[in-house]
Parts: structure tokens; sequence; C-alpha cells
């Protein structure tokens, strides 16, 4: 996947395991225009649109932006019979409205099993398909149930795996960089059974001691998690 802007080209594929970066609407990025992944051939200076661009941490800067105080993280494992549940909450979470000192971001999946059971499919919650998506609530877009804005596709993630939270939290540094963080692990709570749960990708609930009961955090900073809810 590639992203052109002014003429300029990210390449995905010249870093295969990097994700896009989404440079918000109206934010001042700087990127650097590569032909193999090392060689830089130019330098360009933009303003977001709210698309992703593809690339890597060290081809898109964001610049002259102040971070917000918090990070709201919320990994909303719905694949299971809380689907109607989690898009309800996305809709409260939409309500409370936005504050520029809060960044809340979320990467969620639901249950195609569990919906069709009250006669729903994606639509009902604004998507065009059951695929993980990841949605930075920013107050664009009408009132629906589900994402009002614009969600970002990754396909169909296995919300148990730990690389997983782990990818999640990476993006959510990487695109919504903060003082303090606080990340919610949303789904049914098991006790010593298990944390979470994806019906779809995994059939079971992973334990804690799969998680490792460890936070993730970018290898490249000392992050500081304020608060972890579960």
């Amino acid at each position: 996947m590639s992203c052109d802007r002014d003429g300029w080209s990210w390449a995905e594929a010249l870093l295969p395991s990097a994700a896009p970066i989404v440079v918000p609407t109206g934010q001042k990025y700087h990127g650097h225009k590569r032909d193999d992944g090392q060689a830089v051939l130019g330098h360009h200076d933009g303003v977001g649109d709210g698309l992703a661009l593809a690339g890597c941490d060290d081809d898109v800067t964001r610049i002259g932006v102040e971070e917000p105080e918090w990070t709201v993280m919320i990994y909303l494992a719905g694949d299971n019979n809380l689907s109607e549940d989690g898009i309800q909450n996305i809709d409260d979470m939409e309500a409370a409205g936005v504050d520029p000192q809060v960044d809340v971001v979320l990467q969620a999946e639901f249950s195609p099993a569990s919906l069709a059971a009250t006669g729903c499919d994606a639509s009902c919650f604004n998507r065009p398909n059951f695929n993980t998506f990841r949605y930075a609530i920013t107050g664009e877009g009408e009132s629906v149930p589900g994402p009002d804005g614009p969600t970002i596709d990754i396909g169909n993630r296995n919300m148990t795996d730990p690389a997983e939270l782990n990818e999640f939290v990476h993006w959510a540094q990487t695109n919504h960089p903060a003082t303090k963080y606080l990340l919610v692990l949303w789904d049914h709570g098991g006790g010593y059974l298990g944390l979470l749960s994806d019906e779809t990708s995994a059939g079971r609930t992973e334990s804690c001691s799969s998680m490792s009961c460890r936070v993730p955090s970018r290898t490249s900073t000392s992050t500081y998690w304020d608060s972890i809810c579960a």
C-alpha cells in the first residue's frame, strides 16, 4: 500500500513491518522520501487530512503540535456475547464529547454470530464488515450506532494474542502521544480463568498467565502507565 501527498510517496513495501501512520486533520507532519528504506531522496512538510500515510515512525514526524495530557487506549474485545454492549459503549464515549487534553482511541472487534441473533449485520454499527478496526474519537461524523467518524480496517485479528495488544499500544503511542496513558482491557472478567475472548479467531479466553500480566510499551520510550483497567 502507498499514499501520495503532493507527488511524494511513502511505500509500506519498503518497510513491511510498519503500520500506516494516521496524521490527524490539521496536524503538521514532516516526511522523508526514500528509495530503499535507507537513502533519503528529499523532504516534505505538509498538513494531515485524517488519512493514513504508509510508512514507519522515522518516515513521518508530527511537528508543532502540543501533546494532550492523556491518551486513553481501549482494547475492546467484543467478539463474543458482549457485542451489543461494546457498540453502546462506543456511542457513550462519543456522547461524552471531545477534550483537547484527552485523546480516546480504541481497537475493537464484534461477533457476527452474536449480532446475527439480534437481526444485525456490520451495517448496524456503521462498518462494512466484521474486521477488527481502530478508531480515534474526534467528534467527526453524524451520530450513528457504532463509530461516527472514519475507522482503520486492519483485517481480522486475534484479540487474545499478546502481540496484538502490544501492536495496538505501539500504534496508539505513535499516533497519539501524551504525557500520561490509560489502558482499558474491555471484555468479560473471568478471574483466574481468563481475561480476553475472541470467538471468531481464537474460540477461547486468553489467560492472564499467557498474557504474562504485563502491559506492553514502546521499547524506544520510557512509558509511565498511570492507570490500567481490566
